[in-house]
């Protein structure tokens, strides 16, 4: 599936006043049409805020009006990092199997065909996978 095809699935189940737009590669679109499917089956009337790439990883913003904890579904949580974690292994610019890496400053997950091609494209960005994805700070509420 492409992003444009994704974003016309996805145009009734954006939240108002959010941008209404994926901010990611081609490679997760199936991804993200799984996980909505999924979402769809608990909450019908769920909406996005966002849907993006952070630190190389998939980031999925929403809320339900299945309240439990202020517009958040424990079911739905665990299904969005549920993809989360499948994010790190699937190449966001193809699709394909993919791993940890940095492109310059940016952490992606890539496939080495899609690393080769970046390198290639980029000759004076210094490229290389790495162990692991850069992990965001999450600041505990008080």
């Amino acid at each position: 599936m492409t992003i444009e095809n994704l974003n016309k699935i996805l145009d009734s189940y954006w939240a108002k006043g959010w941008d209404g737009y994926c901010r990611f590669d081609e490679g997760w679109s199936d991804l993200v049409g799984e996980l909505h499917n999924k979402i769809l089956n608990i909450d019908p009337n769920y909406k996005i805020h966002q849907i993006k790439e952070k630190f190389g990883v998939l980031r999925f913003y929403y809320e339900s009006l299945l309240i439990e904890n202020q517009f958040h579904n424990e079911e739905i949580d665990n299904i969005i990092e549920d993809y989360v974690k499948k994010s790190r292994e699937i190449c966001e610019i193809c699709g394909a199997k993919g791993r940890p890496a940095k492109l310059g400053y940016r952490y992606k997950t890539c496939c080495e065909d899609c690393m080769v091609e970046y390198m290639q494209e980029h000759p004076s960005v210094k490229c290389m996978f790495v162990a692991e994805l850069i992990k965001p700070i999450i600041l505990e509420k008080k």
